[in-house]
Formats: structure tokens, C-alpha cells, sequence
């Protein structure tokens, strides 16, 4: 108990303000604030991911399974495939001038 309370009074009198530069003081004051301040990020970061984790649990539903629409990949091969036939002209077909020549 003696140790304590001579650790807190050696505290205390680093933490008096005076009109005389401390530079002990000065650093355990800021190092103080940026690890209160790491650890009060770190807390809030994991409170959130768990509260974030419990709320998509519960909204968690799983949606019945639907039959395979063959359409829609037939439409995107046809958009591609047009794609590559208007690149191929693009490298033979199509001219351009250059103006800088």
C-alpha cells in the first residue's frame, strides 16, 4: 500500500503545473493522451466489429434457391463477342490519319 501511494505522489508532482519547463512531465502527459487515445480506438474498433457481426447475424436470412437463368449468360457472350469482332476492325478494317504526320 506504501508503494502506491508513493507512486501516485510521484505522479501527482509530475502533473503540477509550474512556471518552469518539466520535460519529464511534458512527455508522460503526451505519451499518456496518444495511449489513452490507442486504447480507446482499439476498444471501439472491436466493440463495433462484434456489434457489427451480431447485427448481420441476426438479419442473416437465406434466400431460396432459384433455377439457373441460361439467357443472361447467352446475352453477355453475344455482348463480348461483338466486342471482339469490333476490336478485330479496329486493327484492320478501320483507318485513321494521323494529323501529326
Amino acid at each position: 500500500m506504501e508503494y502506491a501511494r508513493s507512486f501516485i505522489e510521484k505522479i501527482t508532482a509530475l502533473l503540477k503545473i509550474s512556471s518552469r519547463t518539466h520535460p519529464v512531465r511534458d512527455w508522460f502527459l503526451i505519451l499518456s493522451v496518444c495511449a489513452l487515445c490507442v486504447g480507446g480506438s482499439i476498444g471501439w474498433n472491436v466493440w463495433n466489429y462484434f456489434s457489427t457481426q451480431t447485427a448481420l447475424e441476426q438479419k442473416a436470412v437465406v434466400a431460396p434457391a432459384r433455377g439457373f437463368d441460361k439467357n443472361v449468360v447467352d446475352d453477355m457472350e453475344q455482348a463480348f463477342a461483338g466486342r471482339a469482332v469490333e476490336a478485330e476492325k479496329y486493327r484492320s478494317t478501320y483507318r485513321f490519319v494521323d494529323p501529326s504526320r
